[in-house]
């Protein structure tokens, strides 16, 4: 995922090589928690937490987590209650029947709670990577790897450690097998690794599985932008948007749709088909018609379900950003974690593809520099004899830094004119990550005992200088080019 195209606005999920990227399908991306996105309301529209504590609290320096004996997920509704007459009947021992009219509280429960037994839920956890973790080791640095807990299950991804890195890019996914109430609460902690003590935590971040799974707003398997059935974008989704649209008419009591020709009628509303919603092929006349048109139709409405009367906002494709916390650094944010979360009743089709989020790997290539001439350089020496002026010049070149891959020619003694003539030839290979637009390099840290990670733009500067024997070489000047459409080639 990258870091210029985390703006807020979505994440770009795949990139074509050509410069209009209109096309390609973005994902929603949140800087907040999901939950503290303000239409989805918390996902509280069943359930509240009520933390349960154990006896008296008898001193003000006590923490409270410490008397936490349990939770209860539950809700009080208090309102008011229409009456009804209920005629009773009742024999008076004699054979003479006593009728008697009585006001009767009508008594009722929230419509739509969820259902009272377990339910086997698989979920799918996409860690992306994280941002701004606390360095935790002495270099400054940390070697974060993930764990996750829910209920009495644990997954320990220490063999996927990410090496002296403050920013790692994980790009990993996890499925679990949970049941519902009792394996709710999902924990994603992240650990630093180290070798000669135990390891630290650096932080966690903590998610109520069941609000999500219950909330009206779909927050199961986000909604994708575009119904596909084949490439990087094929609905993955178990429930097609038309099964999905029905279910929520079912679930607020709603006629179900009416599909008429490039459009559908839903809660009094029409919604008509737009080619920016995909789905469109072309025959050999010309004419442009919806292919499965059910389908785009149905995912019309679900991205406007806010607008059907009752409805609400639907969760998006989405990525959300989670603040890490520890607790022995209590209201002091350790970092950020970008990812997302999939879940699927286990006695419904599970979906046929896991989104590969696997980090993208750099390519090796080879840039090849012919320093031919320099022409009108500073003339920087003057003879102290003749006060004639004059330079020693040579160019000096590197991609990565000086000291990484800088490279320099011979020497042109004493130009008169700012003129050198080299035909020189600088080589230089490198790792270049196309979806960043970045190369990659490593430096030996500590003695060579570890490497740390660098990312810089494809920029090769050149350096113009005069050489000295005695004194230090002067600068005389540079110019810089970014070569990223050598690389498009």
């Amino acid at each position: 995922m990258d870091d210029d195209l985390n703006d807020g606005s979505g994440v770009i999920k795949d990139r074509d090589e050509c410069d209009d990227n209109s096309h390609i399908v973005r994902i929603k991306y949140y800087p907040v928690e999901l939950e503290n996105v303000p239409e989805y309301g918390g996902f509280k529209r069943w359930f509240q937490m009520f933390k349960l504590y154990r006896g008296k609290k008898v001193d003000d320096d006590e923490e409270d987590s410490n008397r936490l004996s349990g939770l209860f997920k539950g809700n009080f509704c208090i309102y008011k209650i229409a009456a009804e007459q209920v005629i009773e009947r009742q024999n008076s021992g004699d054979g003479v029947l006593a009728v008697e009219e009585k006001d009767m509280p009508k008594l009722k429960l929230a419509y739509g709670l969820p259902i009272h037994r377990p339910i086997d839920i698989r979920i799918i956890v996409y860690i992306v990577r994280c941002l701004d973790l606390h360095p935790v080791d002495f270099n400054g640095m940390a070697d974060p790897y993930i764990v996750l807990h829910c209920g009495k299950q644990k997954i320990v991804d220490k063999e996927h450690k990410i090496n002296n890195q403050l920013n790692p890019v994980f790009g990993r996914s996890f499925e679990m097998d949970v049941t519902f109430p009792m394996e709710s609460l999902l924990k994603i902690q992240i650990w630093d690794y180290d070798t000669l003590s135990a390891d630290d935590l650096i932080g966690e971040t903590t998610i109520d599985l069941e609000d999500r799974y219950f909330a009206p707003n779909q927050a199961r398997c986000g909604i994708q932008e575009k119904y596909e059935i084949f490439g990087y974008n094929v609905w993955r989704n178990p429930l097609k948007p038309s099964q999905i649209l029905d279910g929520l008419c079912t679930d607020l009591k709603m006629e179900m749709p009416k599909y008429i020709e490039n459009s559908v009628v839903v809660g009094g509303l029409t919604f008509e088909a737009d080619e920016s919603g995909g789905g469109y092929v072309e025959n050999e006349l010309g004419e442009r018609k919806l292919l499965i048109p059910n389908e785009h139709l149905a995912l019309k409405v679900l991205k406007n379900w806010q607008t059907v009367p009752g409805g609400c906002h639907l969760v998006p494709e989405y990525v959300e950003t989670r603040t890490l916390f520890c607790d022995e650094r209590p209201g002091v944010e350790q970092g950020k974690l970008e990812m997302w979360i999939d879940m699927f009743p286990k006695d419904s089709p599970m979906p046929s593809n896991v989104v590969d989020i696997t980090p993208r790997q750099p390519k090796s290539y080879e840039l090849r520099c012919i320093i031919w001439n320099t022409d009108e350089v500073t003339l920087d020496d003057t003879n102290v004899l003749t006060g004639e002026r004059s330079s020693d010049i040579f160019v000096k070149g590197y991609i990565k830094g000086v000291g990484e891959d800088d490279q320099q020619t011979d020497v042109h003694y004493r130009s008169l004119t700012g003129e050198g003539n080299f035909n020189w030839r600088f080589v230089y290979r490198f790792d270049y990550l196309k979806a960043e637009d970045k190369i990659v390099f490593k430096k030996s840290m500590m003695l060579g005992m570890s490497e740390i990670e660098f990312k810089t733009p494809p920029n090769l500067t050149l350096q113009v200088w005069d050489a000295d024997l005695v004194s230090a070489d002067d600068f005389l000047g540079l110019t810089s080019a970014f070569f990223t459409f050598l690389l498009l080639l």
